[in-house]
């Protein structure tokens, strides 16, 4: 006989309690079989499947063809845009004139030209220019080709931050 067969309340207090973990990883396993499954019971056939009603399935509504943004690509020590390269500035010195001038006259003529493309179109003209900027530079050496830009009439501004291949990350 148990030592805890005369009460009852202690019998259930030392009772040993179920305790186990989920077996999660067979789970996912069974998870990933049954949609495999299915993808191969479904996905190879024409198989109509009736949706609800209520369920909207986006669709496009537009054929406008995409529009290319100017192509900023700021580097550590020199801007491009399109066939137009000017040296950038060292870390914290300003902007020289004439690199200003050489960016902004760059910038305007690729502006110009997208400009009347879209005009030939009878589209409207495009605002928008891709900044794609090392991740490494300071926001004080991009900010003035923002600046730039909307002088241009570029005032939708999107970024990409990267880093260069010029220079391969260092380990740590």
């Amino acid at each position: 006989m148990s030592r805890y067969a005369r009460s009852p309340r202690l019998a259930r207090r030392h009772r040993a309690e179920a305790r186990g973990e989920l077996p999660l990883a067979a789970m996912v396993d069974m998870m990933t079989n049954i949609l495999l499954f299915l993808l191969n019971l479904y996905g190879a056939t024409p198989v109509a499947l009736e949706s609800s009603k209520e369920l909207q399935v986006a669709q496009a509504r537009s054929e406008d063809p995409v529009r290319y943004a100017v192509s900023v690509a700021v580097g550590r020590d020199r801007v491009r845009i399109g066939d137009t390269a000017v040296l950038m500035p060292a870390d914290g010195a300003p902007w020289t004139e004439d690199a200003r001038r050489q960016v902004g006259d760059a910038l305007a003529s690729a502006q110009q030209r997208r400009v009347d493309a879209a005009a030939q179109r009878g589209d409207p003209p495009p605002v928008d220019v891709l900044l794609q900027v090392d991740k490494r530079l300071a926001w004080s050496q991009v900010a003035p080709l923002v600046g730039l830009a909307a002088e241009a009439g570029l005032t939708e501004v999107r970024f990409v931050v990267a880093m260069t291949p010029e220079e391969p990350p260092q380990s740590r």
